[in-house]
């Protein structure tokens, strides 16, 4: 198959082709997506289209970013119908101590939440706690803390830890790697009982 993107020099404008049919020309119903960047406001929208092989449209995407890239808003149009069946909104926040928060939250067509997924990040960037609205009603059903810290003699601990949505311990696994990357030491707890069940240790050999 042929691809094909086109930029323009000033950079405002991306558009790509595929050869859907085969046949070795790039032709305009071809085109599965085009990007341009508005020159005053420096918003982004991008064009997504799902095609068959004859051209034809299965499901269309539309994308507006804005300028800073700290929030974009997606509709999704699943069948090519004309309406809108989901909206994604993608926003995160940057808070003044360097921490940020970035929010992902889909809606059905009739404003009604469908899933909502939020990571919370810490100013070092060690710690990342994602929380799970699975269904949209506005609970956590879920959340995962992922911790990275340093120990003594240069050991990295990576520890993630799965909760339920009342903050019940679901599982934690912790992995310890020494400072030259040959040892790597894993627990799991996975019942979260608090007691690790397994334990293991890797060791890499030397050239």
């Amino acid at each position: 198959s042929i691809e094909k993107e086109y930029i323009t020099s000033n950079k405002y404008s991306r558009k790509s082709w595929v050869d859907l049919d085969q046949d070795g020309v790039l032709e305009e119903h071809e085109k599965v997506s085009e990007t341009t960047r508005n020159h005053n406001t420096g918003v982004l929208t991008q064009n997504n289209w799902d095609r068959n092989a004859d051209g034809s449209v299965n499901a269309r995407s539309w994308t507006v970013t804005s300028a800073d890239g700290l929030t974009s808003t997606t509709r999704h149009d699943a069948n090519f119908d004309g309406n809108e069946e989901t909206k994604t909104v993608d926003q995160t926040v940057i808070a003044g101590n360097g921490s940020s928060t970035r929010t992902v939250a889909v809606t059905n067509k009739d404003g009604s939440g469908r899933e909502e997924t939020t990571f919370a990040y810490s100013a070092d960037g060690k710690t990342v706690t994602t929380s799970r609205d699975i269904d949209g009603n506005g609970s956590i059903e879920a959340k995962t803390v992922d911790q990275t810290s340093t120990l003594s003699g240069g050991v990295v601990r990576r520890e993630v830890s799965e909760f339920a949505g009342n903050n019940t311990l679901l599982s934690r696994q912790q992995v310890d790697r020494s400072a030259d990357r040959r040892v790597t030491t894993t627990r799991e707890d996975i019942d979260g009982d608090g007691q690790w069940d397994q334990i293991s240790t890797k060791t890499q050999g030397t050239d």
